[in-house]
């Protein structure tokens, strides 16, 4: 499943639905950044840590901007007559996981977190606690492979630690 259908998914349930394209140089490509350098770099823990403060900063903007009064009327468009719900969750996969994780502690307006395999990588020994804040509701998935590598990390993360495992 692509993250196009979940997203098609949700908003035809009614949610409005905003997806990133982080400009951290972790994407094939970005509008503002290009396409991806022809030769892969390596990519060491420091490069990956301060990749996700970039994208904690773009996350959190982002919830600012789309949860002001005047983000809709913005846009010019039947939009413009719409009222959000003040609900705000966070949802991300691997990468886009532990952005979501280390960013909505820092979101007084998200309500809830949904994380898939978060990729706990960039925060081995960052020394800063991951958590949610006492208001929000948060889930973790970990498929099979993901799983018994990061599981100690999630131990008092948040309310439900699902493992997912291989169907059929």
């Amino acid at each position: 499943m692509t993250y196009t259908v979940i997203c098609r998914e949700l908003a035809s349930c009614g949610y409005f639905v905003v997806c990133l394209s982080h400009d951290d140089r972790s994407g094939m490509y970005t509008p503002k950044a290009g396409p991806y350098p022809s030769e892969i770099p390596n990519y060491t823990y420091e490069v990956r840590s301060e990749q996700v403060k970039i994208r904690q900063n773009e996350l959190l903007a982002l919830a600012d901007e789309v949860m002001s009064k005047s983000f809709l009327s913005a846009l010019n468009t039947e939009w413009s007559k719409v009222t959000l719900s003040q609900d705000l969750v966070f949802m991300g996969h691997s990468f886009g996981g532990i952005t979501a994780l280390a960013s909505v502690a820092n979101c007084k307006k998200a309500k809830a977190l949904v994380v898939m395999d978060p990729w706990f990588y960039p925060h081995l020994n960052s020394g800063v606690t991951l958590k949610t804040a006492d208001h929000q509701k948060s889930l973790i998935m970990m498929s099979e492979y993901f799983a018994p590598a990061v599981l100690a990390f999630t131990k008092g993360l948040c309310d439900t630690v699902a493992q997912v495992s291989k169907f059929g």
